[in-house]
């Protein structure tokens, strides 16, 4: 009888697919044998594979002055605006400069900000009790006339809109003048129906995102003319339930709803919703994120050089070592482009 020998068989896998948790195992190892039922500080590479993240590091070596957590963080031009108690300070890397003279920002809970170039670079930024600012680089100015309260805040088509705490109210600037907030002179009012928690243009439009609604507006409004304004519900079923978990990644506007993470292309196409969601392969922990949202607050970022979207929790109460995050990337495959999903540990955002 002829010897028989053990043959070694190999099967190439493709690592890719990213973190998915809604597949059974089987079916998963089936059809998807390079994607990962675990994938802790990893990222999705561009071009295939998955790498270990590099971590990060300290912007300065010299701490922001004051006492009490960080409220708000916004790059703008070669430095950084960071807000700490009552003060707000610009950062060169080795340095901190208080820029807010003597204007107090006490009993304000995190900031949110807006950068825009017309005549030149700037930022305006609120931080939800006090009346609004702008930095160009040299100069805080404080926007006297603009509403308080002030809980978001865009620039579209050179003017400036922000939305209160609580409020349904959408508040426009006079065109290419932030300082001027007179209906007399070109400002308006309108109602939207719901409470908004965050404003952002996309394709023209601009979109007013409540926690259960979503409603654009479109019309020749931002050239000053309300003859053919029009406010275009979107979902009356679905919002953004975080301001900051808003951001533009790959031409397409991402937020945080009570469903999962979600595309605005996707949810504006009436009567199709599901093509909305794109975080179904980490439903269960994208979920539990939405749930406990009350309980903490949320932030998120993006590595564009990476097309990455970052998504950070936080709690008074959390340790360092347990903080949980998620990141998203986009990924070119053969079925086209997709996103692909990880997840951090041990990153505590404030």
């Amino acid at each position: 009888m002829a010897e028989t020998k053990d043959r070694l068989r190999v099967k190439p896998v493709e690592l890719s697919g990213g973190l998915i948790l809604n597949q059974d195992a089987l079916v998963q190892g089936l059809k998807l044998p390079g994607s990962a039922i675990q994938l802790v500080n990893y990222e999705v590479g561009l071009n295939g594979g998955y790498r270990r993240i590099d971590g990060y590091a300290k912007y300065s070596a010299a701490p922001v002055p004051g006492a009490g957590a960080m409220l708000g963080v916004f790059v703008f031009g070669d430095g950084v605006l960071a807000m700490r108690g009552a003060d707000v300070y610009v950062g060169s890397g080795s340095s901190w400069t208080k820029i807010n003279g003597a204007t107090s920002y006490a009993g304000n809970a995190s900031w949110t900000a807006c950068k825009y170039s017309w005549s030149e670079p700037r930022i305006i930024v609120a931080d939800g009790t006090n009346k609004p600012a702008v930095w160009n680089g040299t100069t805080w100015t404080v926007l006297s006339a603009a509403p308080a309260n002030v809980v978001a805040v865009c620039e579209h088509k050179q003017l400036i809109f922000l939305a209160q705490k609580n409020s349904a109210i959408l508040t426009g600037s006079t065109p290419t003048d932030e300082t001027k907030w007179d209906p007399g002179l070109g400002a308006f009012q309108i109602n939207v129906g719901f409470p908004i928690v965050a404003i952002r243009p996309w394709r023209g439009d601009l979109y007013i995102f409540g926690r259960t609604h979503i409603s654009k507006l479109t019309g020749s409004i931002f050239t000053g003319s309300s003859a053919d304004a029009a406010l275009v519900p979107v979902s009356k079923d679905l919002g953004c339930v975080a301001r900051d978990s808003l951001q533009e990644v790959g031409g397409d506007l991402v937020y945080l709803s009570q469903d999962g993470l979600r595309t605005i292309s996707g949810t504006a196409r009436i009567g199709d919703v599901e093509l909305g969601s794109i975080s179904r392969p980490i439903q269960s922990k994208v979920k539990d994120v939405a749930a406990t949202f009350s309980g903490g607050f949320i932030a998120s970022c993006l590595v564009r050089n990476k097309s990455q979207y970052r998504l950070f929790t936080s709690f008074s109460s959390t340790p360092a070592a347990s903080a949980k995050g998620i990141i998203g990337g986009i990924r070119e495959g053969e079925n086209g482009t997709g996103w692909e999903w990880s997840e951090t540990r041990g990153i505590l955002v404030s």
